[in-house]
């Protein structure tokens, strides 16, 4: 029971306010940066 309470808390104070700060669109601009893109090899650049 300890473990499942101690898996909340780590949760309730790392992924969660994370995902609502995603959801209401107020991350910060170096954290939103996407990724470069990515020039196709092989089958997909046929």
């Amino acid at each position: 029971m300890t473990w499942q309470w101690t898996g909340l808390a780590v949760f309730s104070l790392t992924l969660l306010p994370a995902a609502a700060a995603m959801i209401a669109d107020r991350v910060p601009r170096r954290l939103r940066r996407r990724p470069a893109p990515v020039r196709p090899r092989g089958w997909a650049s046929c």
